[in-house]
C-alpha cells in the first residue's frame, strides 16, 4: 500500500493544476469530472488500488472533495499544520516582493478547505509580519494601511517596493559614477537592495526596527 508521504506536496499540486487546466480545455461536466480523471491520470498500482477500493464514492465527489480526499490520503502526516508552521516563518528575506508573494501565496492556497485555511485578514497580517524592514515602514502608512481588499493592499507594496528598488539602484550608480548622493534617500547603497527584516545586518536610527507597533488596519467586513 502506498505511505502517506509518497507523494510530495509539489507534486499534488501540479497535478492539480494539471487537472483544472484538463477539465476546462475538454469542457467535461461536473459530473463527469471524476470519474475521467480516475480512468485516464494514474498508474501507480499502489493508487490504483485505493481507486478501486474507493471508486463508486469518490466518483461522486466533485473535484474539490477529490483533491482534499487525496491529499488525507496520500500526503505526509499532518502536512496542512507542517505548510502552515513554514508559512509563519517565510520571510521576505530582502527578494522583490512581489517574486515573494506570489510564492507565498501559492503555498497558501494550498491550506482550502483544511483547518489552516486562512482568511483575506489572517494572511494580511502574516504578510505585514513576515515583509523587510523597508516596506513594511511603508506599509504603515494610512493611504496603504486604509486599503479595503488584499488584492489593492498588495498591489500597492508591489509598487512601493519597486519604487524603493530603483531609488537605491540609482543612488548607488550615482556613488559609482563619484556623485554626492543627498541625505535622506530611501535606502542608502551599502548594499545593492534593502536589507531583510530582522536579519543581523539590518540598521536603523532607533530600536522600532526590531518591534512593530502595530498590524495593517482592518477591512470593514473584517
Amino acid at each position: 500500500m502506498l505511505r502517506a508521504g509518497d507523494v510530495a506536496l509539489e507534486i499534488a499540486r501540479r497535478f492539480e493544476y494539471a487537472c483544472k487546466n484538463y477539465i476546462a480545455d475538454k469542457g467535461i461536466k461536473e459530473d463527469e469530472q471524476i470519474r475521467r480523471i480516475l480512468n485516464s491520470c494514474f498508474h501507480n498500482h499502489r493508487i490504483i488500488h485505493w481507486i478501486d477500493r474507493s471508486c463508486e464514492r469518490l466518483e461522486a465527489m466533485t473535484f474539490s472533495q477529490f483533491m482534499k480526499e487525496f491529499r488525507d490520503e496520500w500526503l505526509e502526516h499532518e502536512w496542512a499544520r507542517k505548510l502552515d508552521s513554514k508559512l509563519c516563518v517565510m520571510s521576505q528575506k530582502n527578494r522583490a516582493f512581489r517574486e515573494w508573494y506570489n510564492d507565498f501565496y501559492s503555498q497558501v492556497l494550498l491550506l482550502s478547505g483544511t483547518l489552516e485555511e486562512m482568511m483575506e485578514k489572517d494572511i494580511r497580517h502574516l504578510v505585514y509580519s513576515l515583509m523587510d524592514n523597508h516596506l513594511w515602514s511603508h506599509a504603515d502608512l494610512e493611504h496603504i494601511r486604509s486599503l479595503e481588499t488584499l488584492k489593492e493592499w498588495v498591489n500597492a507594496l508591489i509598487n512601493e517596493d519597486r519604487a524603493i528598488r530603483m531609488d537605491i539602484a540609482h543612488m548607488c550608480k550615482r556613488v559609482n559614477e563619484g556623485h554626492s548622493v543627498p541625505n535622506g534617500n530611501r535606502g542608502g547603497c551599502a548594499s545593492s537592495a534593502p536589507a531583510p527584516a530582522g536579519g543581523s545586518g539590518s540598521t536603523g536610527s532607533s530600536g522600532a526596527n526590531n518591534s512593530r507597533p502595530r498590524p495593517p488596519a482592518l477591512t470593514h467586513n473584517e
